[in-house]
């Protein structure tokens, strides 16, 4: 390598140039370059600046150019005075740590050579470059931070807060349950809480549910927990369709509900093709008798979606869960916001009642969405939903709008304020005629995806299934909540509790 002092006075030039020479390896150079403006006679000091060059040929090209283009060198000379010397050493410093103004902008001279010039100096500044490109040192790139699709929460800032409670969380149940826990992933974050999934020291896989405010411990928590005891109290495992619930616990404060762990839910299950009619009628059984058995014990649930309902990994065995937003009867509040606005049935809308018919009418909307892989019902708002009702299922009955609480706001002189937009609105006569919109998704979705691989004799018993579980659909999908057929008349009907040779 080879090391250049550069400094100027007003009167002389002087070069030095001593060689040091280490095995042929390396070569370190010494100059001293004084340096001055003879013709306009200026007194201006020149900065001192250290040079590091790689020895090569045009290297000492480089130095021979710059000996011949010094004409009036001499031997000796002075140093500048002591107020110039700093000033050139402040500054070479400021342009060492790429502090330089906008006046010293580097420029490239022979691949790695940069010339920094300012009014009062030159200075010269040569550096052993990987990337002749590279004249000033590249900056490490910062880490890039991934947020969710909602850019608002970094996703790697979030799994590194879940490794660290999912630890916390497995050996707070190995505390408190006396069995080792593994807490391995979260599988479900949702509006009240989110789901873990976990393995105890045999191998058995569970789910632990935490509740994501440590205010919900009293009503989501301990108040929640005694009415799933309360469900499966005397039922044996494998014959109950609802949730199981092993043990609850508190960790930091965070109430916790240790349960049997499926793989899946319907939703999941649904998005590839709808359920054949064979499977519908399985799953049709379990859901009805969780439904029943919430009945049986004054429960509401109020929020029966697919998600809500669990599955394993051949989709034979149902489990219905989600029972944050669940009541019992006795403790009902009428509000035009409860369950799932899909599944949400027009007596809430209204405001008429919020009883076991809701869940009536859910079941049936899941029944039709097995079948056909599609919302019997998809929208954004209470009119959307409630005007596909009508249209679909007929007219609301004027006795049930007269003791609505809410029918004012969406019906006017028995006319139904259509929405077309935020603002935009559009009266339209309560005339309104069942039609024949699910036998007819119904039967496209069979004929679409299941038809063409049965033969003639399974057709056959195919449609037989899908006409009985129409008729129970129209019972059960009724405008007018009294007319509605309660869960337990759904529980005897022949496409429930029949079963049909193949």
């Amino acid at each position: 390598m080879m090391k250049c002092v550069v400094s100027g006075s007003d009167t002389k030039n002087v070069l030095n140039i001593t060689l040091n020479t280490n095995q042929n390896v390396e070569e370190n150079y010494t100059t001293n370059i004084l340096n001055s403006d003879n013709a306009n006679g200026n007194q201006d000091g020149m900065g001192t600046t250290e040079i590091l060059v790689q020895k090569s040929q045009s290297d000492q090209v480089l130095v021979d150019n710059i000996i011949s283009n010094n004409h009036e060198i001499q031997s000796n000379s002075k140093d500048i005075d002591c107020e110039g010397n700093n000033m050139g050493k402040n500054e070479f410093n400021d342009i060492k740590n790429n502090k330089c103004s906008v006046s010293n902008i580097p420029t490239l001279l022979n691949n790695n050579i940069v010339i920094a010039k300012d009014k009062k100096y030159t200075n010269i500044i040569q550096k052993e470059v990987l990337n002749p490109n590279d004249i000033i040192k590249k900056k490490e790139p910062q880490k890039q931070i991934i947020f969710n699709k909602h850019n608002t929460v970094p996703i790697n800032t979030v799994q590194c807060k879940t490794d660290k409670l999912c630890k916390e969380l497995g050996r707070k149940m190995s505390y408190y349950l006396h069995t080792k826990y593994w807490v391995q992933s979260v599988t479900h974050h949702g509006k009240y809480s989110r789901i873990f999934k976990c393995q105890d020291s045999g191998g058995e896989k569970y789910a632990v549910k935490m509740l994501n405010n440590k205010s919900d411990k009293f009503f989501l928590g301990i108040k929640k927990g005694k009415m799933l005891m309360e469900i499966q109290a005397d039922i044996p495992t494998d014959n109950l369709f609802c949730v199981y619930l092993k043990n609850t616990f508190c960790v930091n404060g965070y109430w916790c509900f240790l349960m049997e762990f499926f793989p899946t839910n319907l939703e999941i299950a649904m998005e590839r093709k709808p359920f054949h009619i064979n499977m519908v009628q399985d799953l049709a059984r379990q859901l009805v008798a969780a439904v029943t058995l919430l009945r049986n014990n004054e429960i509401v649930h109020s929020d029966i979606k697919p998600s809500h309902i669990l599955l394993n990994s051949s989709n034979t065995k149902l489990k219905l869960c989600g029972f944050d937003s669940s009541y019992y009867i006795c403790e009902a509040e009428m509000t035009p916001n409860i369950g799932s606005i899909s599944y949400r049935t027009p007596e809430v809308i209204l405001g008429y009642s919020a009883g076991f018919s809701i869940d009536v009418w859910s079941t049936a909307l899941i029944l039709h969405e097995m079948a056909t892989g599609q919302k019997l019902f998809p929208g954004y708002c209470n009119w959307d939903i409630l005007y596909m009702q009508m249209c679909t299922l007929g007219n609301i009955p004027l006795e049930m709008l007269s003791r609505s609480y809410y029918s004012n706001k969406y019906f006017v002189h028995g006319k139904f304020k259509k929405k077309n937009g935020h603002s935009d609105e559009k009266m339209v006569k309560n005339i309104f005629k069942r039609s024949n919109k699910i036998s007819k998704t119904v039967y496209d979705a069979y004929y679409k995806h299941w038809a063409p691989s049965r033969t003639k004799m399974q057709k056959s018993m195919d449609v037989q299934k899908i006409h009985s579980l129409l008729s129970l659909l129209d019972q059960m999908l009724v405008m007018y909540p009294n007319y509605r057929l309660p869960i337990e008349f759904v529980y005897s009907n022949p496409f429930i509790y029949e079963m049909f040779d193949c």
